[in-house]
This record gives structure tokens, sequence and C-alpha cells, in this order.
């Protein structure tokens, strides 16, 4: 297999490396520190066309592939995880699963302000007695003329706090097991939606993480994603490119390490010389 990168691909990263030493390195310790997030650093994600790497150009991404995408969020956490691993829940599942799973409408008035970053997303599915074990959840959408009523609890929901657009993973058939499960696309402000504070984490600070609960939230039945009963599948999809995007994440931060020990090791003198110099 070659692993080589194509040389689009090397200039992408060489871009986005300089997009980070000038935007994001200078402030990456400050967002931390304040557990913020960083609205104009976004705008400038937005504006520079990192917010949608791997989608098609008609919805306003860049048309590249998901490779491509992962060397983006590698770079992005090594300047500063949070900012990383922010873009990729936006970029890597909810741009990604309306693009694969949304209709010509929801493409149109969902995904291409996602794809441009005018908007953000957040995966909705864990609930505090639910996470891998996703046939734990409780939070149900119960159907009722042309639509949906959601009622239940999401806990630590990446970008939750902040985000425009909600990908939301319920119930809409216990009874019927793994396809009882549906997914839907819900705005900012829908009434019954209410996102929570922002929890105070260890690490990835900046990254808004956070409660999100329904409460009889009216949904439109044109808002839901794919098929009903399809909501299982949809997250398999969304674990798929979660997880790759963790892993850039996780090269982007160990490169970062490497580069501060290397640094350190040449400024730091011991016995006349830096200890770089010293024979380990």
């Amino acid at each position: 297999m070659n692993f080589k990168l194509t040389e689009e691909q090397d200039l992408i990263r060489k871009n986005i490396r300089e997009f980070c030493v000038k935007n994001v390195e200078p402030v990456a310790a400050e967002i931390d520190e304040k557990e913020a997030h960083p609205a104009e650093l976004f705008s400038k994600l937005a504006e520079g066309g990192w917010m949608g790497i791997p989608i098609p150009t008609p919805y306003g991404g860049s048309g590249s592939d998901y490779l491509t995408h992962a060397i983006v969020v590698e770079e992005l956490s090594r300047a500063c995880s949070s900012t990383g691993f922010t873009v990729s829940i936006h970029v890597g599942i909810a741009c990604m699963l309306i693009s694969l799973f949304g209709t010509e409408e929801q493409k149109k008035k969902y995904l291409v302000p996602l794809a441009t970053g005018k908007h953000l997303g957040a995966f909705v599915l864990t609930e505090p007695g639910a996470g891998t074990d996703v046939m734990a959840a409780t939070t149900t959408a119960t159907k009722d003329g042309d639509a949906y009523v959601l009622n239940g609890t999401k806990t630590f929901i990446s970008n939750g706090p902040i985000a425009d657009t909600y990908l939301v993973f319920c119930w809409t058939d216990k009874a019927a097991g793994r396809k009882g499960m549906s997914s839907f696309i819900i705005p900012k402000g829908t009434p019954g939606l209410k996102p929570g504070e922002h929890f105070h984490k260890m690490g990835l600070r900046s990254s808004q993480t956070s409660e999100v609960v329904f409460k009889d939230c009216r949904v439109p039945k044109e808002n839901l994603l794919g098929a009903e009963g399809a909501g299982m599948g949809n997250a398999g999809t969304a674990f798929d490119h979660g997880r790759v995007g963790i892993a850039a994440q996780g090269v982007g931060i160990l490169q970062a390490a490497l580069d501060e020990s290397i640094r350190y090791a040449k400024q730091r003198v011991q016995m006349g010389s830096p200890i770089a110099r010293h024979q380990a």
C-alpha cells in the first residue's frame, strides 16, 4: 500500500500548518485556560474553507477526500487539541452524516451553512446511562401527526452549548430493537430543546461540552435523517468517521509533544552543552 500523500495533500498540510502558526498557536493557551470557545478563530477557519473539507462543492465543501480532512484535524490538534476536536466533530460527524444520508432539501438547508462554517454542528447520542451501549438509551421520539415529539436527556455532548444544528438519536420504536432508533436534524432555538452549561473538564477545555435536554420538543417529519429506524446504522457510520478524527488528533498531539521535547533538549544546558548532545 502506498502511504505517500499527493502533492495537493502536501500543499494542504503546508497551508493549514501556516494557518495554525499564525492563528491557532497564539491563542491556544489562553482559550484553554479560560475554557472559552474561540468564535473569532472559527470565523477565520470558515473564511479559509477548513470547515467542510470532505463535503462536495455543491453543498459548500471543498470536495476533498476524508484523508485530507484527517490531515487538517491532525495539524489543528498539533496547535490546539480542543480546536482539532471541535472541527473533527463538526466536519467528520455532523457534516458527513447529512452529506451521506440527508435529502436534497436537508443538504441545502442544513449542510451548506455547516460546510461553509456559518453554523456549527453537534452529534447528540450519549446519555447519562448510555455511552457505547447505545441500546441503553432512553430518549424517545413519539410520532404525532406530521411531527415527532422528543423527550429525554443527553450528556457529554461536544459542541452542545454552542451548536447551531443538532443531530439527535433516539427511539421511535424501542420494541423494534436496533431497528427502532432514528436520527433527526434539529436546529437551535427549537422549542423544547435546551442545551446545558459547559462542563469543566481536565482536558480539551475550550471544546464546549454539555447536556442537551429535550422536553416535548416537536420536530417536523421532514427533519428525520434517513428512514425511520435507520438511526443505528447512521450512528455506526458516525462512529467510523469519528474514530478517524480521534486518531488524527492523537497524531497531532504526539507531534506537538515531540516538537516541544526536541526544543527543550536543544535549549536546556547541563555540563556545558545542551542535553540533546549527551548520549542517552
